[in-house]
């Protein structure tokens, strides 16, 4: 009870994320009193005033990335941000008289890797200044790593707010994240330890208990490698000619290894999209195009070629997390008829999918 207390007491201490991060922006961005982009600022998640709470999805603590009451799944490399709506459960609670501390919003999430069980997110735990500044004398109970009680009552003034640490948890796709939040009375909250199986729950109480899918989400840049296929472009047309004196290389899907650098684009409303999962960027290619005199008696005769081991170079386009690939390019090295095609996949790429598919 007395750690408690004294969770209760630091969260009532205005905090940086309040007073600081949530003081930017918003006001800039509002027209006739409504702001412009509501996800573009936590200061305004209460706004609306039909939720008592709001889990959100933060790039930063200045800025929304997504509301995940709308969403499918927490984006990987993104914290959440619990906001308690004062002007909602203040007066919905009222009539049931709370005494003490008011109302309370109990918030305790978990983390559940691909490989192994539930655990427990720590909560409220102390920066390392913080933990280098504390007061040794001071109770160490106060920075309380299983759970949080957020206060609402007649005196509140900011909405209360958490920040559930995601990224510091190292939540990687395909992970699972439960968020629970429990809002009642003081003494109608009762703690609970287990993960699985909820605590009593008194008809007094609201509870949220949801359970997230971590998932890769937006744009996300990777270097991959490449096994394309390449046809040059307009060799046959100049070949056929017979006014060139080069007789250029037929290349006709010839294998080429790779490497490519570019963004994924993982979609997280639209289901044909995030199957796709389309991709762009640039790639490097290694080719080997051998070409001679037109009337030359051997093919050895060597009139254009500058190294066995050219460079070819240009722009890609991929699906299904970059394991199909296609590309167009330039070869660097020869002097006519450059341009080529390519289509091809990416090893790693399919491996990992082969992968996943196993896994599922």
């Amino acid at each position: 009870m007395l750690a408690s207390i004294h969770v209760v007491l630091l969260l009532l201490v205005p905090s940086p994320l309040t007073t600081t991060a949530f003081a930017q922006g918003g006001d800039t961005l509002r027209t006739g009193g409504k702001q412009k982009d509501e996800r573009d600022s936590p200061l305004h998640a209460c706004d609306d005033k039909t939720h008592e709470i709001r889990i959100l999805e933060i790039r930063s603590t200045g800025r929304i990335e997504e509301d995940l009451a709308l969403v499918d799944g927490v984006n990987v490399n993104r914290d959440v941000l619990i906001v308690a709506c004062r002007n909602v459960i203040w007066p919905k609670f009222l009539a049931l008289k709370p005494e003490g501390k008011g109302v309370l919003v109990q918030v305790r999430a978990w983390h559940k890797p691909a490989d192994a069980g539930w655990r427990e997110i720590r909560l409220n735990e102390p920066t390392l200044a913080q933990a280098i500044d504390e007061n040794p004398s001071q109770d160490p109970a106060r920075w309380d790593v299983r759970e949080v009680r957020l206060v609402v009552n007649s005196t509140t003034v900011d909405d209360p707010t958490l920040i559930v640490p995601l990224r510091r948890e190292a939540v990687k796709p395909t992970d699972l994240v439960r968020i629970r939040v429990r809002i009642g009375r003081e003494a109608d909250i009762k703690s609970a330890d287990d993960t699985k199986a909820g605590p009593a729950v008194s008809e007094n109480e609201d509870v949220i208990d949801t359970i997230y899918e971590v998932g890769r989400f937006g744009l996300h840049v990777r270097f991959s490698d490449m096994a394309l296929f390449v046809q040059r472009l307009g060799e046959d047309r100049a070949n056929s000619t017979g006014t060139n004196p080069v007789l250029f290389d037929s290349v006709n899907f010839r294998p080429a290894p790779g490497v490519n650098y570019g963004f994924n684009y993982y979609h997280r409303r639209h289901a044909s999209i995030r199957l796709l999962e389309p991709g762009f960027g640039v790639h490097i290619v290694f080719l080997n195009w051998n070409e001679r005199l037109r009337n030359a008696p051997s093919a050895d005769t060597d009139l254009t070629q500058v190294t066995n081991l050219q460079v070819g170079m240009g722009l890609t386009g991929s699906m299904f997390d970059g394991t199909v690939v296609g590309a167009l390019g330039w070869n660097l090295h020869v002097k006519d008829q450059r341009p080529y095609l390519g289509v091809g996949f990416s090893i790693t790429g399919l491996a990992r999918k082969i992968a996943q598919f196993v896994r599922e």
